[in-house]
């Protein structure tokens, strides 16, 4: 399965209707986003795309269509966020993105950015491997993540792409 298609079966359910997209960096340079409060650093040519319902999703990958990283903004309900823990919320995301591939979930675990919960976690699927992180931010939920195929050298290490992830002005 090419990268893109195992990064689109990796992200939610999102609307898809598109709106204007504003230009993107160049390779390797810094993106930042203050309506969607955060900043990354991605190593290839960026794709942006802003869904409607404050939604975004971004990927750059190689031309070869072996690595793609990724990161995705989506709001979540507040009905979700009144009937389920966060533990649960990120646990369900968790398994959303393991089922949506047919992968297996490797490795998992608490972590936080900047106070907020989130989870660490590693898909492996026939073909490549995922290295993914989840924050639950207020009503958003932040999904940065790198896929490739195991074999590869990576232009930017999973931890570095992850490690680049930043908010902006979180809301506590």
């Amino acid at each position: 399965m090419p990268a893109h298609k195992l990064v689109l079966a990796l992200t939610l359910t999102l609307p898809t209707l598109a709106v204007a997209q504003a230009p993107a960096p160049a390779p390797g340079v810094r993106f930042t986003n203050v309506k969607y409060g955060f900043s990354a650093t991605f190593p290839y040519d960026l794709k942006e795309e802003e869904k409607k319902d404050g939604e975004i999703t971004l990927t750059a990958g190689n031309p070869e269509d072996t690595i793609a990283y990724m990161f995705s903004v989506f709001t979540v309900s507040d009905e979700v966020l009144k009937r389920k823990p966060v533990a649960k919320i990120l646990d369900d995301a968790v398994g959303g993105a393991v089922e949506n591939v047919k992968g297996k979930l490797v490795a998992k675990t608490d972590i936080k950015i900047d106070g907020f919960p989130g989870k660490a976690f590693d898909i492996k699927s026939d073909q490549y491997m995922a290295r993914c992180r989840i924050y639950l931010v207020g009503n958003r939920m932040y999904l940065p993540m790198v896929i490739f195929q195991p074999d590869l050298k990576l232009p930017l290490d999973p931890a570095a792409f992850h490690s680049s992830f930043k908010l902006i002005n979180p809301k506590h």
